[in-house]
């Protein structure tokens, strides 16, 4: 009986193991590498902004050399003149792409966030404005806001 059951046993697995599947996949590992060349980029230092208390919703745009203002900003001592915010970069072919981008700057200890949309605008070959606009929250809470990011352009 013992015989019997261990031929069983056997004849078992020879028939499991008869019907069993085998799949496979060929997998293919890429990366392509670019090589990204250093430009040198102004602050975009809106500088010191009053606002009423209890302000409603304000921006401030800055198009060039100059800002324009709306909402309840009573004072923007930002630096208009000459080309304060500017790009300049080794790129004999143009601008190229560099979409619109938006981001939030924080303050420490605040909750409040300003929103700033940037950009850039016209310029030469080697140059190009850095455009902004900073929107101000309504109720906003004071503090130095502030954000560091990197700019990257594909031409």
């Amino acid at each position: 009986m013992r015989k019997y059951f261990l031929l069983s046993a056997v004849a078992l697995l020879v028939a499991t193991s008869a019907n069993a599947t085998t799949d496979y996949a060929e997998v293919t590992a890429s990366a392509n590498i670019e090589l990204a060349s250093n430009f040198s980029c102004s602050d975009l230092n809106f500088g010191n902004i009053v606002v009423k208390k209890n302000n409603v919703e304000s921006i401030i745009s800055f198009d060039g050399p100059t800002h324009t203002y709306s909402g309840d900003i009573i004072l923007a001592d930002t630096d208009t003149t000459g080309n304060n915010f500017q790009c300049n970069f080794n790129n004999d072919d143009g601008l190229g792409e560099f979409p619109v981008h938006t981001l939030e700057l924080t303050a420490d200890g605040v909750d409040t966030k300003l929103a700033l949309e940037f950009g850039l605008g016209s310029g030469e070959y080697y140059e190009a404005n850095l455009l902004g606009t900073l929107t101000i929250p309504a109720n906003v809470k004071a503090g130095y806001y502030s954000k560091s990011f990197t700019i990257m352009l594909t031409y």
